[in-house]
């Protein structure tokens, strides 16, 4: 193929490569909160509130949002 014929053909199609598509923040978010260990995060929080612990509750979930936030 001639450079001519290459570009022309570049023109008409554009180039051969695949856009990079990243989720968004939310999929990246939930991503991180899908795995064992926020899951026990997840059922700490609902214990301590079942227990009435709120303050403890809180803080597990701070740390919870902290590291899926990272």
């Amino acid at each position: 193929m001639s450079s001519v014929a290459a570009r022309d053909l570049l023109a008409q199609v554009g180039p051969n490569a695949v856009p990079e598509q990243r989720p968004g923040l939310a999929a990246r978010m939930a991503a991180k909160l899908w795995a064992p260990v926020p899951w026990m995060l997840e059922v700490t929080i609902t214990l301590e509130v079942a227990l009435g612990k709120r303050l403890e509750a809180v803080v597990v979930a701070v740390v919870l949002a902290l590291n899926a936030g990272a």
